[in-house]
């Protein structure tokens, strides 16, 4: 009896480690599946002939729908304990679905699944063998196209971090940047916010960022940029002048937040 609470963790790492052995060798975690998730990570917008080429060697079917679990941790976590919730998610997986691959990188795992059982909800799915990881980040999304899956690879790995279990957004903005086509947006973009760019800039900068993100909110803008609402006022004031345009137009406040993003994102 004394030795039963020891045996649990031991023998599941032992498990672990034999099934990281054998999936070597099998399509579960294979160069294919690594390499047609490395595709994904990297790519924007339309999948390319290669792409799904990769997603077929990988054994998936390229015009299915898809299922995304990304594990990673909630701060300070040993490896071992991410690496054994990873292990018991991806077994729970198997079990519902008939597709089922994974890519392992340092602190984050992600699995890609298809043809589940009829009715199967891929977040009770997981539910069933994350329930007790509380410390460890779980982030669950589903899309219906190949197309759309780099992106909602990258919008779920935006949320990683985050406590418990949680199911991804469909969209956010940054996403939505992300699969804006085009060098000219870019540049547009930057030429809307080269004012900004000037000494004294970066603070102008940081503070419309931080004030748009915040949806208007004076005093939470002021509480994340440890500044007094006068000074709040005098910045947003001094950006509308050089900017010349009037942050009291909801219009104006959007473009302004996606310009951010744009420049953010192409740099």
């Amino acid at each position: 009896m004394v030795l039963q609470p020891l045996l649990g963790p031991v023998a599941a790492v032992i498990a672990m480690q034999l099934s990281y052995t054998l999936g070597s060798r099998s399509p579960l975690h294979s160069r294919e599946a690594a390499r047609f998730m490395e595709g994904l990570y990297e790519a924007r917008g339309t999948p390319t002939p290669a792409l799904e080429r990769y997603a077929v060697e990988a054994g998936f079917e390229p015009d299915g729908e898809w299922g995304a679990v990304l594990i990673g941790g909630a701060g300070e976590v040993a490896p071992v304990k991410l690496r054994t919730i990873a292990w018991r998610v991806r077994v729970g997986l198997q079990a519902e679905y008939r597709t089922v691959r994974f890519m392992e990188e340092a602190g984050l795992t992600t699995l890609l699944v298809q043809r589940g059982e009829a009715g199967m909800d891929l977040m009770d799915a997981v539910r069933k063998s994350f329930q007790d990881a509380r410390e460890l980040s779980a982030v669950v999304s589903e899309c219906g196209s190949l197309g759309e899956l780099p992106l909602v690879l990258q919008l779920a790995r935006r949320r990683v971090g985050e406590p418990g279990l949680h199911q991804a957004p469909v969209a956010d903005l940054a996403g939505v940047v992300e699969g804006l086509p085009g060098p000219g947006l870019v540049a547009m973009a930057r030429r809307l916010l080269a004012p900004l760019m000037s000494d004294g800039g970066p603070a102008l900068r940081e503070t419309l960022e931080v004030y748009l993100r915040h949806s208007g909110n004076t005093r939470e803008a002021c509480g994340e940029l440890f500044i007094h609402r006068n000074t709040l006022t005098y910045r947003l004031r001094k950006i509308e002048e050089m900017l010349r345009l009037d942050l009291g137009d909801g219009e104006v406040r959007a473009t302004c937040l996606l310009a951010l993003k744009i420049v953010a994102g192409g740099s």
